[in-house]
C-alpha cells in the first residue's frame, strides 16, 4: 500500500507540474503574442519589378484552413485531403498569376492540421518570394496544445516592412484567451519609384458594429499615409444596396469605406450571382474586397470558384498610374482602330508628325497617340508601346 500511495503522490505531483507548465507557457505566450504576431519572410524565388507602364494583378482568398467546400470532406482527419486542397490553391495562384495575394484563415501551427505552416506551403508551391504572416489567434501552450491562425500576404515584389494594426475585438475574454482580428500594413516596392501601402485584414464576422469601428481605424491610418493605399481582404461585409447610389442608407462597413471617396472597387451596383464570394442561400453576398486608389483604372475583375474553400477567389487587375508621366494620353485604343497585319515600319514624317503604327491584341493604333514616338525604331520601344496599348485597350 505504501508503494501505491507513493506512486499516486508522484503521479499527482507530475500532473500538477505539467498543468502549471502548460498554464505558465500559455500565459507567457499570450503576453508575448502581439509583439510576435507579424513575421516577414523571404524565399529564394525570382523577384519582380513593375514597369512604369505595367499593370498590377491583386487577389484575395479565404482558404478556410484548407477544409474545402460543401462538395467535399471538411474533416481534417485525412491529411492527404488537406494537402490536396492546399495544392489546388497553389495551382490556382500559378494559373491566375496574381502579383500580390492576401490569404485569410490559414493555420500557422495547429495540431488539427498537422502543425503545417500553410502560408509557407502555398508560397513555396506557387513561387512567391515574399510572405508576411499575421496571426489573429495565438493560443499555444508549451507542450500539448497548438493553435495559431491568421492571414498572409504573398508578393512577387519586395515587401519592405510589415506593421501590425490592432483592430477592435468582439468580446474581452475571447481577446485575452485567444486573440482577435487584426490588420497588417505592408509597404511593397513595385519599382524604385513606387511603393504602395497595402492593408490586409480579415474583419470580425459576428458584428457589423465592430466592423464599422475597424473601418474608423483603417480610415485614420489612411489619412496618415502619402503613398497609394489599398485595402484587401475578407471584410465580412456585403453592401445592402448599390454602392454607387445607396451609401446614405447603407450602414455596412464596405459602404462606410467607399463613402470616404478614397477608393475604387467593384461591384458598385447591387451584387449579382457572378459577384458572389460566399454562398448563403440564394442571396448574393460579396464579403471579399479589393479597394484601390481612385486614380487606378480597373482593367478586369473576376470571381473564381474553387472547391478548395467554401469561399471564392476574388481577383482584380489594375493599371498602375501613380508613376506614369503626366503627359501620357489614355484615349482608348478602339477610338483609333486601324487594320494592319503586323507592326509597320515608320514612314517618312509628314508635317513633322510620326505616323508609325503598332499592333495590339485588339487593334492597331498610332503610336504617338500613346507618347511612344521617341522609342520608334527600336525593338524595346515597340515592345513598350505594345504593352501600353494593350493595357489601354482593356
Amino acid at each position: 500500500m505504501k508503494i501505491l500511495r507513493r506512486l499516486f503522490r508522484w503521479s499527482l505531483l507530475i500532473i500538477v507540474v505539467l498543468v502549471l507548465l502548460e498554464l505558465g507557457g500559455f500565459a507567457l505566450n499570450r503576453i508575448l503574442s502581439q509583439s510576435r504576431s507579424v513575421t516577414l519572410r523571404q524565399f529564394d524565388f525570382p523577384i519582380q519589378t513593375l514597369p512604369i507602364s505595367g499593370h498590377l494583378k491583386l487577389a484575395t482568398y479565404n482558404i478556410c484552413r484548407g477544409k474545402g467546400d460543401e462538395s467535399n470532406s471538411r474533416s481534417m482527419d485525412h491529411p492527404a485531403e488537406m494537402f490536396g486542397r492546399l495544392d489546388a490553391i497553389a495551382d490556382l495562384l500559378v494559373a491566375e498569376q496574381p502579383d500580390i495575394v492576401v490569404l485569410e484563415e490559414l493555420d500557422f501551427d495547429c495540431d488539427e492540421t498537422g502543425r503545417i505552416n500553410q502560408a509557407e506551403y502555398i508560397a513555396r508551391k506557387s513561387g512567391y518570394p515574399y510572405v508576411v504572416e499575421q496571426k489573429d489567434i495565438d493560443a499555444n501552450t508549451l507542450l500539448f496544445f497548438h493553435y495559431q491562425q491568421g492571414n498572409a500576404v504573398l508578393s512577387r515584389y519586395p515587401i519592405r516592412s510589415a506593421q501590425l494594426i490592432p483592430l477592435p475585438g468582439y468580446v474581452a475574454w475571447e481577446t485575452i484567451l485567444g486573440g482577435k482580428t487584426h490588420g497588417v500594413l505592408c509597404a511593397i516596392e513595385l519599382n524604385p519609384k513606387t511603393t504602395i501601402q497595402l492593408f490586409a485584414t480579415h474583419l470580425e464576422s459576428r458584428s457589423e458594429i465592430v466592423r464599422l469601428e475597424s473601418v474608423q481605424i483603417i480610415e485614420s491610418l489612411r489619412q496618415t499615409i502619402r503613398e497609394p493605399f489599398l485595402v484587401v481582404g475578407d471584410l465580412n461585409t456585403s453592401p445592402k444596396s448599390s454602392l454607387a447610389t445607396g451609401i446614405g442608407a447603407d450602414k455596412s462597413a464596405i459602404a462606410s469605406l467607399y463613402s470616404s471617396g478614397a477608393y475604387k472597387t467593384l461591384p458598385l451596383e447591387a451584387p449579382t450571382a457572378a459577384d458572389t464570394t460566399l454562398d448563403i442561400g440564394s442571396a448574393p453576398y460579396v464579403i471579399d474586397w479589393i479597394l484601390v486608389p481612385t486614380n487606378w483604372p480597373i482593367l478586369e475583375k473576376k470571381v473564381i470558384r474553387s472547391t478548395a474553400s467554401d469561399l471564392r477567389t476574388d481577383r482584380i487587375r489594375h493599371r498602375l498610374v501613380a508613376t506614369e508621366p503626366a503627359n501620357r494620353k489614355t484615349r482608348p485604343c478602339q477610338q483609333r482602330k486601324i487594320s494592319c497585319p503586323r507592326i509597320l515600319p515608320a514612314p517618312s514624317a509628314t508635317g513633322g508628325k510620326n505616323t508609325s503604327f503598332v499592333r495590339t491584341n485588339r487593334c492597331c493604333c498610332a503610336s504617338n497617340c500613346f507618347n511612344c514616338t521617341s522609342h520608334i525604331g527600336t525593338q524595346s520601344g515597340v515592345r513598350n508601346c505594345r504593352r501600353s496599348l494593350i493595357l489601354a485597350s482593356h
